[in-house]
Order: C-alpha cells, then sequence, then structure tokens
C-alpha cells in the first residue's frame, strides 16, 4: 500500500472527495513531452495548499523523470 493510500484510507469519504478535487486542480507540465498532468494523476496529495509545489517526479505520458513545479489551474 502507498503512503497515499494509507492517508485516504484513514479520511471520511467527503474529506477524501476534496483532496482529490483540490489534487486534481494543481497542474505540473512535463519539459519532455509537455504533457500536463495534475498531482492527484502522478499519485500525490495536495488539500489547502497555497503557492508553487515543486517535485521530481515520473511523466505518466513519456515515463521520463523531470522536476516539474505545479501551480493552481486558476493562477
Amino acid at each position: 500500500m502507498s503512503l497515499r493510500g494509507l492517508i485516504l484510507g484513514l479520511m471520511s469519504d467527503v474529506i477524501k472527495k476534496k483532496m482529490e478535487a483540490a489534487s486534481r486542480k494543481w497542474i505540473g507540465v512535463c519539459p519532455n513531452c509537455a504533457a500536463a498532468h495534475s498531482i492527484s494523476d502522478i499519485g500525490g496529495i495536495s488539500y489547502n495548499a497555497a503557492g508553487r509545489k515543486s517535485a521530481w517526479v515520473r511523466c505518466p505520458s513519456c515515463q521520463t523523470h523531470s522536476f516539474r513545479i505545479f501551480e493552481t489551474a486558476t493562477a
């Protein structure tokens, strides 16, 4: 089980839905293939967060690892 699965397993269904919706708003673009994915698509959680997030992640589209900056879709 992943850490994300463990955390979500401890939450109520209402909170899970809110966390999923909040995580889908954070978008990062792959510098290799220009595919845009949310933090949720990559397997992360971002709830009640602000600012910009950066992470070294694998792109689900091209399977390469890269440094990515995530920002909210409304920013």
